[in-house]
């Protein structure tokens, strides 16, 4: 669980990266602070985000993260080649999921832990509505995009591409090293059946 629960960690960091004033630039509400608003904030959503994952140290493959939240339960998955897992928080239950298996395992929830996860954070919403950000266009996959960019507080920077006021893609920039994020799904509708365990999975005897 703990593995994958850093995995997830990894890429929801990138959405919550500290972020500074860049010098020059626009200022005020923006479409990256939108989407933070009225997405990731609010009681019910699910985000589906595909990108390089760090399995191990040193070791990526490419997966799907999957962050879902509702009424209190929240769904968290990966699936790449490696490994397929997902955790279930569902009242007062933690379902660890074994999909390659089957299997799962049934634990007390642990609210504090969750609690010390960074998957929101008003803080830091202030900061991306304070702060200084610059635009332009970019094209990726064949396709142009609209972008909001911010520097980061040790150095890096983030582009945010969106189609409309949709957000498709992030990318961080830090020391030469380039890491990029698709959206394939960012709504406030999740479906009740994600937060149950499977009928053809067994409980895992150990």
């Amino acid at each position: 669980m703990k593995k994958n629960a850093k995995i997830v960690l990894l890429v929801v960091t990138l959405f919550i990266a500290l972020i500074i004033l860049a010098g020059c630039g626009i200022k005020g509400n923006s479409k990256t602070y939108d989407f933070y608003a009225n997405i990731v904030s609010r009681d019910e959503y699910i985000l589906r985000i595909e990108g390089d994952l760090e399995i191990e140290t040193g070791k990526k493959e490419n997966g799907i993260v999957t962050i879902a939240e509702k009424a209190g339960n929240m769904f968290l998955a990966t699936d790449c080649e490696s490994q397929k897992a997902s955790i279930i928080n569902k009242d007062e239950t933690t379902y660890v999921l074994m999909d390659s298996e089957k299997l799962y395992v049934k634990t007390d929830r642990n609210r504090e832990e969750e609690e010390a996860n960074p998957f929101f954070d008003e803080n830091e919403m202030e900061k991306i509505k304070e702060a200084d950000y610059t635009t332009g266009k970019e094209e990726i996959d064949g396709q142009e995009y609209d972008y909001e960019e911010y520097v980061t507080e040790d150095g890096g920077k983030i582009k945010y591409y969106f189609e409309g006021s949709n957000l498709k893609y992030v990318k961080e920039t830090n020391d030469g090293e380039e890491v990029i994020m698709k959206i394939l799904e960012a709504s406030n509708q999740v479906d009740d059946s994600i937060f149950e365990v499977p009928a053809d999975y067994q409980e895992a005897n150990y």
